[in-house]
Protein backbone atom coordinates (compact mmCIF):
# COMPACT_ATOMS: atom_id res chain seq x y z
CA UNK A 1 0.00 0.00 0.00
CA UNK A 2 2.66 2.17 0.91
CA UNK A 3 4.38 1.40 -2.96
CA UNK A 4 1.28 2.71 -4.54
CA UNK A 5 1.16 5.78 -2.52
CA UNK A 6 5.04 6.87 -3.79
CA UNK A 7 4.36 5.56 -7.35
CA UNK A 8 1.23 8.05 -7.04
CA UNK A 9 3.52 11.35 -5.47
CA UNK A 10 5.95 9.98 -8.33
CA UNK A 11 3.14 10.50 -10.63
CA UNK A 12 2.26 13.66 -9.87
CA UNK A 13 5.21 15.15 -9.58
CA UNK A 14 6.14 14.04 -12.86
CA UNK A 15 2.61 15.47 -14.41
CA UNK A 16 3.57 18.47 -12.23
CA UNK A 17 6.45 19.58 -13.88
CA UNK A 18 5.44 18.69 -17.14
CA UNK A 19 2.36 20.83 -16.83
CA UNK A 20 4.60 23.78 -16.26
CA UNK A 21 6.87 23.42 -19.04
CA UNK A 22 3.88 23.19 -21.05
CA UNK A 23 2.45 26.15 -19.64
CA UNK A 24 5.55 28.28 -19.53
CA UNK A 25 6.44 27.21 -23.40
CA UNK A 26 2.86 28.83 -23.97
CA UNK A 27 3.37 32.19 -22.21
CA UNK A 28 7.20 32.66 -23.98
CA UNK A 29 5.24 32.00 -27.43
CA UNK A 30 2.90 34.87 -26.85
CA UNK A 31 5.45 36.85 -25.43
CA UNK A 32 7.59 36.20 -28.68
CA UNK A 33 4.45 37.33 -30.64
CA UNK A 34 3.87 39.93 -29.24
CA UNK A 35 6.90 41.53 -29.14
CA UNK A 36 7.37 40.93 -33.14
CA UNK A 37 3.80 42.22 -33.71
CA UNK A 38 4.90 45.52 -31.82
CA UNK A 39 8.12 45.69 -33.91
CA UNK A 40 6.79 45.35 -36.63
CA UNK A 41 3.64 47.82 -36.35
CA UNK A 42 6.21 50.45 -34.94
CA UNK A 43 8.34 50.24 -38.25
CA UNK A 44 6.76 53.16 -40.27
CA UNK A 45 6.62 52.70 -43.94
CA UNK A 46 8.70 55.21 -46.13
CA UNK A 47 10.83 55.28 -43.11
CA UNK A 48 14.72 55.01 -43.59
CA UNK A 49 15.82 51.55 -42.80
CA UNK A 50 19.78 52.38 -40.82
CA UNK A 51 19.79 50.92 -37.07
CA UNK A 52 16.68 48.63 -38.00
CA UNK A 53 18.75 45.61 -36.40
CA UNK A 54 19.21 47.91 -33.40
CA UNK A 55 15.73 48.81 -32.80
CA UNK A 56 14.40 44.81 -33.77
CA UNK A 57 17.21 44.07 -30.89
CA UNK A 58 15.81 46.72 -28.34
CA UNK A 59 12.57 44.93 -28.81
CA UNK A 60 13.75 41.47 -28.14
CA UNK A 61 14.84 39.85 -31.13
CA UNK A 62 17.51 37.39 -30.91
CA UNK A 63 20.35 38.98 -32.33
CA UNK A 64 21.96 35.93 -34.18
CA UNK A 65 18.44 34.74 -35.98
CA UNK A 66 17.97 38.61 -37.08
CA UNK A 67 19.60 39.13 -40.33
CA UNK A 68 19.58 40.97 -43.59
CA UNK A 69 19.42 39.49 -46.95
CA UNK A 70 18.10 39.38 -50.73
CA UNK A 71 15.43 36.88 -51.74
CA UNK A 72 15.27 35.42 -55.29
CA UNK A 73 13.51 38.76 -56.28
CA UNK A 74 16.58 40.92 -55.69
CA UNK A 75 14.57 42.66 -52.49
CA UNK A 76 16.62 43.49 -49.79
CA UNK A 77 15.01 42.38 -46.87
CA UNK A 78 15.51 42.03 -43.26
CA UNK A 79 14.18 39.24 -40.82
CA UNK A 80 13.69 39.98 -36.98
CA UNK A 81 13.54 36.62 -35.28
CA UNK A 82 11.77 36.75 -32.12
CA UNK A 83 11.86 33.42 -30.27
CA UNK A 84 9.92 31.43 -27.37
CA UNK A 85 11.38 28.45 -25.54
CA UNK A 86 11.26 25.76 -28.20
CA UNK A 87 13.71 26.42 -31.15
CA UNK A 88 10.19 25.93 -33.59
CA UNK A 89 8.49 28.55 -31.75
CA UNK A 90 9.56 32.25 -33.59
CA UNK A 91 7.16 35.19 -34.65
CA UNK A 92 9.18 36.53 -37.73
CA UNK A 93 8.74 40.30 -38.73
CA UNK A 94 10.18 40.45 -42.28
CA UNK A 95 10.58 44.03 -43.64
CA UNK A 96 11.07 44.68 -46.85
CA UNK A 97 13.58 47.81 -48.15
CA UNK A 98 14.08 49.62 -50.91
CA UNK A 99 16.67 52.67 -51.65
CA UNK A 100 17.42 52.26 -47.74
CA UNK A 101 13.62 52.72 -47.10
CA UNK A 102 10.91 50.28 -45.68
CA UNK A 103 8.54 49.79 -47.96
CA UNK A 104 6.58 47.39 -46.35
CA UNK A 105 6.65 44.97 -42.83
CA UNK A 106 4.51 42.20 -42.38
CA UNK A 107 4.48 39.27 -38.92
CA UNK A 108 4.77 35.66 -39.60
CA UNK A 109 4.77 32.76 -37.35
CA UNK A 110 7.11 29.79 -37.73
CA UNK A 111 5.38 26.89 -35.54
Amino acid sequence: MNYLKNISKGVIVIFSVFAALVALGIDQKRQASKASAAFCHSVAINSSASGIKEKAISFGADPKMSVYFEDANNQHKFIAAFHGIFAFDRSICEITMENSLVRSARQWKLD
